[in-house]
């Protein structure tokens, strides 16, 4: 990482060719208890006050910048992508799942990314209703037979954990 940073400052750039961050949110484990059967001592972090937190989402933005004659998935010259989204059922439709998207999207404009974008299963409904009902678009969808040429199935089933790139058309960077 410091070559690449080095690198990028002989070249008079101001920014890495690329960075990645992950976010994740924390709630107090007394009103994570009330929403789970019982709680992972594993999920549990202790604070400086003794009092514990509980892991109840995660997310990960990862941006990078193109070189001359690099064409990078979704186009543009410095695309950021969302990855291992997740929220715990304890934070669900507790707006978990905004918060995270709201600071990438914000880490992402910080990080003069051109555009924003996620991978899904195409059979997972629930994370296309999410990124839809925030303003996320389908950019292109994998078709069976090119996720069974890859190996991808899903319960035996080849070709059926094709995923979708879907791409946040409310993000700007000058927002």
């Amino acid at each position: 990482m410091e070559e690449e940073l080095r690198a990028t400052a002989e070249r008079g750039e101001d920014s890495p060719r690329e960075r990645a961050a992950a976010l994740v949110a924390l709630a107090p484990a007394a009103e994570v208890e009330a929403a789970l059967l019982s709680v992972d001592d594993d999920l549990l972090l202790s604070s400086s006050s003794s009092s514990q937190l509980a892991l109840v989402g995660t997310l990960d933005l990862v941006a990078a910048r193109s070189v001359e004659g690099e064409v990078l998935l979704g186009g543009g010259k410095a695309p950021a992508y969302l990855a291992n989204v997740c929220v715990a059922p304890s934070g669900r439709r507790r707006g978990v799942g905004d918060a995270l998207l709201r600071e990438a999207r914000a880490l992402a404009r910080l990080w003069r990314c051109d555009g924003l974008f996620v991978h899904s299963l195409a059979v997972n409904e629930v994370a296309e209703r999410f990124y839809k009902s925030r303003g996320f678009v389908v950019e292109s969808e994998e078709g069976a037979a090119s996720a069974a040429r890859r190996g991808h199935c899903l319960d035996g089933v080849e070709g059926l954990g094709r995923s979708v790139l879907y791409r946040d058309a409310t993000f700007s960077s000058s927002d």
